[in-house]
């Protein structure tokens, strides 16, 4: 199956949206209950426009997940991160996002990586340009609104400041420059809520209902601790994986690398302040460990990658389809 995907032509992407109906099959037969996160301002207001569990509310989840899986490969494709182009970024970020039936859903966590994927889009561009603070204001913007969503993303924000001093000299009025993006979407939020007599009730929402240390919630089920250990050993993976990444390629390329290793490194520190962290969490992880993973597949051999990724789809429609055994 992976053959179809490792192509370099942007069509070739309409193949994805019949890959994720293939692993999202299930929420046409299967009723999962998902234990929900505990979103942000912004999610407050679409979780309450849509029904909770609805299909149609799945159906978004689906639609937005493919055209983050899309945007992926443009970044990677972009950038050059490999040295081949393939759609492998957009496939393992579809199946990471399929992993768990709790993942089904239009969590806090989808919306915010949706964010996060412009600001890393951004933040690659910044690499070897004199002038770019339209890119530095962006970046933080797209970390403010993915804050808005799940309050825990605001610790992006340090890999900002990172990130940006890895890919260029970058002074310190652009550093405030990029805060003040970040505090832009809150101003505004802020100066409506006031104008409205609403400012405390968006204070309760974002920070309060939002904010506690190590709040950890839901079940340990056998499903759930498979989940947890795949992703500890995808992560160990990439972690093994950093020389053969960067192995005769360009600076640029092995700068995003290391922003990308940034990334899985500063999610963790999302685990510290955010509230009633569950088995979603683990989305956060997806946009930077889909495209490291991916890489890992590009470079071994054709056969092996595709007796991998079969036993990994196998084994995700198997726990998705299990309740239908009835045991």
């Amino acid at each position: 199956m992976l053959a179809l995907f490792r192509t370099n032509k942007f069509f070739a992407n309409i193949f994805l949206l019949f890959y994720i109906l293939l692993l999202w099959a299930s929420i046409f037969f299967v009723e999962h209950e998902i234990i929900p996160s505990s979103g942000s301002y912004f999610y407050s207001l679409i979780d309450y426009l849509l029904e909770e569990g609805s299909l149609r509310r799945k159906m978004l989840a689906l639609i937005f997940v493919f055209l983050q899986a899309v945007f992926i490969n443009y970044l990677v494709g972009k950038q050059k991160m490999t040295e081949d182009i393939t759609l492998l970024p957009g496939v393992f970020f579809i199946l990471f996002s399929s992993f768990s039936p709790q993942f089904f859903d239009l969590s806090p966590q989808m919306f915010g990586n949706f964010f996060l994927i412009l600001a890393l889009n951004e933040i690659f561009g910044t690499y070897n340009k004199y002038s770019c603070a339209d890119s530095i204001y962006n970046i933080g913007l797209w970390i403010g609104l993915a804050s808005l969503f799940y309050i825990s993303y605001a610790v992006m924000l340090l890999l900002a400041w990172l990130g940006l001093g890895v890919m260029r000299a970058i002074k310190l009025k652009e550093r405030l420059m990029m805060i003040v993006g970040f505090l832009s979407p809150y101003a505004l939020v802020m100066t409506y809520k006031y104008w409205t007599d609403d400012l405390a009730n968006f204070y309760n929402i974002q920070f309060s209902k939002n904010v506690a240390f190590l709040d950890f919630v839901g079940d340990y089920s056998i499903h759930n601790l498979y989940v947890i250990g795949f992703f500890i050993l995808c992560v160990l993976v990439a972690l093994l994986s950093m020389k053969i990444y960067s192995y005769r390629m360009k600076i640029s390329i092995q700068k995003s690398l290391n922003i990308l290793y940034m990334f899985l490194a500063i999610s963790i520190l999302t685990l510290l302040f955010q509230k009633s962290v569950n088995i979603q969490h683990i989305l956060v992880l997806i946009p930077a460990l889909s495209i490291l993973i991916s890489i890992n597949f590009v470079k071994m051999p054709s056969h092996w990658g595709e007796i991998l990724h079969l036993g990994m789809l196998v084994s995700v429609l198997a726990w998705q389809f299990f309740p239908l055994l009835n045991f």
